[in-house]
């Protein structure tokens, strides 16, 4: 009979269909989605021989070209038709030119004048068209697949012929089960190689992957029966094989994990052995009489993982000398109850499976999706459908008891404990002895090769001011491509590491050196600092760096630790933590008591440990005048006029100058000591904005008050910027400039603080987008782009003059302001400023203005620093 009314007469289907079983096939594109390249190629439903085949270079072209259906374009260097019948190939044959039509690319069909003729598969693809033909449940059709310029296999087309008679045996009176099941090992919630205890070979050994394909390490365990007519036989032969696997493996804190997926990227499979031809109606209901039983009460999260790899969907098998091995199966062994029903269930079914019905709704695209994404609301209706037919077998009754707990199991819908010990369940005794791994460094291949390490060699390893030496190991999870190593308990307790963070590495001073370690000194309470501090540690966490705050007073100087504080989920955690490779100083003083602080930071610099910014820096921007001195010789044209006070007559000087004059503290932040006097016909204005206190003074009140301030400490005197105003407030700009990850400057962006005092504060000021503020002030574009590149240039002048005076540093804030002249008039550098993104909620600037710093750090370090 002609399969008239197959899956396969849906080309999209079709496609949809292979690719949920990974069977390598032509992509579908979805032009709403976005995430491809033209050009593709764009489809008509039904069969045209090629000739509805159209190259679609834009997304106009696809809208209007009416198509049904896209797929990648692709270029195929050789194409093969394949009758298949069943689970055989009956004829092969490779598309030869004839008389040719060109097209774009090749369209091997008759139409386009391309004849057919006998040939053979490449080695290794009869699998391929065979499984293709399988899971679209047509039972006879021509498969077309085509060899990729890489020489891959890519299924094109499938369609139905008219049937053939399925050649079937009749089941032999008995037959034997045999099985391999897998199981792994977890220590402490970590992967444990098998081989460390297991032989590769024998009834208990490994199975034959290993870490990186060649690694001589083996991470799954196995278990191998002898193949028996009773599956009683075979249930007592896992006992005995789990016991001899649990005397080999003698610890308490090494569990024994079975299930679809103990770990990520590794899936466990429970292959049986048949000691019966396989033929397309045994397959199928090997399909759909077991291994959906089984997906019913398998964990979710973790089977439809391993649904998706290579061993896990429907329809795999190997054929062996003594019949085949059915391996679509997960590691079943998780309870004991569970595998004896299962391997009575299998026998069952190789019984009877000639005679079973409804082994053709697995083909069906819905259940097909059910199954694969763990849908099991949908499954459990195909069960409810398929139960009564074991049920009438003449088996079924002489197995009842020993099936009865599967069958009971999905009827309460309870899956089994996958994260379990099976050890336990299985009732085996465990010792009260406990393994130790030693200090292991894995590796993935690539760092191992970079860095001339063989596993099991030594090495010595640098984190912070610690040293350790570990055996070096295979990275269990490098198929990831995330953390580069794994390190052990011990190794990690050795250096004083967060379970949470995984470092990175890099080879200094002929050593391998974990990293970086970026330590936030700071004073507490942290107060305004903490939010920012926690999104530095919420960054650094992200790309594999250690960000902890921490005080002068919580350094160990005998251990050299330090108990830092670090932020998960926003919650403070306070540990002792390595030695810090860069230090990000964020520690503001109180008062003028700065001597301990600088004895700090050149104790830490002694430890070579690097500063983001340097204390020379703070030297240059915590001194008002020496900071005028030093931007006078780069930046005159942009300062107002300054002066040093050292007598009152200097006051007096400017005030006659200029009539309104501003009197700063040299050491003075946040506006505090800033002092606005005015001259006015009836005396000084003095105003005192932080304080919010205001007099009128006569010359000798100002002189006396001067001089008793003068005793005390030392000043600056500039004269007042006639400043630019916005909804009657005085507008200043803070520039934040900061090295990205290569070391170069940018201006990270621009944040407009507006105050009516005069005076800038953190308490007082407001603060708002510095693009709404240049627009009212100069509506037309052309000025703002030029105010906005002289600000540019002036801060990138900045930053390369000061890095001519004291080194290489990370960042600063320059703040400026422009004068009723337009001009842009300096008001002073800041090496520890908040860059204020956040409060006018420029959170993507925010965050860029957190990557840099750290970033920068982690080049300070020795780190090849991840892009912003």
């Amino acid at each position: 009979m002609f399969q008239k009314y197959s899956m396969v007469m849906d080309k999209e289907l079709t496609l949809q269909i292979l690719d949920m079983n990974r069977v390598p096939c032509i992509k579908l594109v979805d032009i709403k989605n976005g995430a491809f390249e033209f050009p593709i190629v764009g489809r008509f439903h039904g069969h045209h021989g090629g000739t509805d085949i159209a190259i679609v270079q834009n997304a106009e072209q696809a809208r209007e070209g009416g198509y049904d259906y896209f797929t990648k374009l692709y270029i195929m260097e050789k194409e093969f038709r394949v009758d298949v019948n069943g689970l055989s190939i009956i004829k092969v044959e490779a598309a030869q030119p004839d008389e040719v039509i060109l097209q774009e690319i090749p369209i091997r069909t008759e139409e386009f004048g391309w004849t057919w003729k006998e040939s053979s598969l490449p080695e290794g693809w009869d699998d391929f068209v065979i499984r293709a033909l399988y899971v679209t449940g047509c039972t006879h059709g021509t498969v077309k697949i085509g060899m990729t310029s890489k020489g891959s296999p890519l299924i094109i087309d499938i369609n139905p012929l008219q049937a053939h008679p399925i050649e079937t045996e009749s089941p032999p009176e008995d037959f034997k089960i045999g099985l391999d099941v897998e199981f792994m090992l977890c220590h402490k919630g970590n992967l444990i190689s098998a081989s460390h205890f297991l032989p590769i070979q024998g009834d208990v050994g490994c199975d034959q992957r290993q870490l990186e394909g060649d690694s001589s390490e083996y991470p799954l365990a196995e278990i191998r029966t002898k193949a028996s007519l009773y599956p009683s036989e075979v249930y007592e032969s896992i006992q005995k094989l789990l016991s001899d696997a649990n005397e080999r493996v003698p610890y308490q804190d090494i569990e024994f994990r079975a299930g679809s997926m103990p770990f990520s990227g590794y899936q466990c499979g429970g292959h049986l052995h048949f000691d019966l031809p396989l033929t397309l109606p045994l397959l199928r209901a090997l399909d759909h009489y077991l291994a959906i039983p089984i997906a019913l009460v398998d964990d979710t999260r973790k089977s439809k993982r391993r649904y998706r790899t290579k061993h896990g969907g429907l329809g795999r098998y190997r054929l062996k000398p003594y019949g085949f091995e059915y391996i679509s199966l997960c590691s079943w062994i998780v309870e004991p109850e569970l595998a004896k029903a299962i391997l009575h269930l299998a026998k069952i079914i190789g019984h009877h499976y000639h005679e079973l019905p409804h082994t053709t709704e697995l083909f069906d695209p819905l259940f097909q999706r059910a199954y694969y994404h763990g849908n099991k609301l949908y499954l459990r209706e195909l069960w409810r459908i398929l139960l009564p037919n074991l049920k009438e077998t003449a088996t079924f009754m002489r197995y009842q008891s020993e099936i009865e707990p599967l069958i009971d199991r999905i009827q309460r819908h309870e899956e089994w404990a996958a994260d379990e010990d099976i050890r336990k369940n299985w009732g085996l005794s465990v010792s009260d002895q406990e393994f130790s791994p030693g200090a292991v460094v894995r590796l993935n291949k690539f760092l191992r090769k970079k860095y001339q390490l063989d596993v099991g060699s030594k090495t010595s390893l640098q984190m912070g001011q610690t040293t350790a030496f570990a055996s070096v190991g295979a990275h269990p999870f490098a198929f990831r491509n995330q953390d580069p190593l794994v390190l052990s308990e011990e190794l990690r307790e050795t250096l004083h590491l967060p379970s949470e963070w995984t470092p990175l590495v890099s080879m200094q001073r002929d050593r391998l050196t974990l990293g970086p370690v970026i330590g936030i000194l700071a004073k507490r309470p942290f107060g305004r600092q903490e939010t920012f501090f926690q999104l530095l540690s919420r960054r650094g966490r992200e790309k594999q760096y250690l960000v902890y705050v921490f005080e002068p007073q919580d350094i160990d100087w005998d251990r050299l630790l330090v108990k830092g504080t670090y932020y998960l989920r926003s919650e403070p955690v306070t540990a002792w933590l390595p030695f810090p490779q860069v230090v990000y100083d964020r520690y503001f003083l109180s008062n003028a008591k700065s001597d301990s602080i600088h004895e700090i930071r050149e104790r830490l610099r002694s430890h070579q440990v690097k500063f983001l910014n340097p204390p020379a820096l703070f030297e240059i921007t915590g001194d008002k005048w020496r900071c005028h001195k030093f931007l006078s010789h780069y930046l005159s044209d942009y300062l107002p006029v300054t002066v040093r006070l050292e007598k009152s007559e200097d006051l007096f000087d400017m005030l006659n100058r200029f009539g309104d004059i501003m009197l700063k503290p040299v050491g003075g932040a946040l506006g505090r000591g800033i002092i606005h006097m005015v001259r006015t016909p009836t005396g000084i204005k003095w105003v005192d904005a932080y304080r919010e206190k205001e007099n009128l003074w006569s010359q000798e009140e100002v002189q006396d008050e001067i001089e008793r301030m003068m005793a005390q400490s030392t000043f600056i005197i500039q004269q007042t910027i006639e400043r630019k105003t916005y909804q009657d407030s005085f507008v200043e700009l803070r520039v934040c400039m900061q090295k990205n990850s290569q070391g170069k400057w940018m201006r990270t962006g621009v944040v407009a603080r507006l105050t009516k005092a005069g005076i800038i504060s953190r308490n007082r000021d407001q603060i708002t987008r510095s693009s709404v503020v240049l627009e009212k002030l100069y509506p037309e574009e052309s000025i703002r782009k030029q105010i906005s590149n002289e600000i540019s240039q002036m801060a990138r002048k900045a930053a390369h003059a000061l890095e001519e005076e004291i080194g290489a540093f990370g960042e600063f804030a320059l703040d400026v302001t422009i004068d009723q002249y337009d001009r842009i008039k300096i008001i002073e550098l800041n090496a520890k400023a908040d860059n204020l993104f956040s409060s006018i909620k420029a959170y993507q600037l925010r965050n860029l203005a957190a990557y840099r710093p750290l970033n920068y750090a982690a080049r300070l370090a020795g780190f090849d620093p991840t892009m912003e």
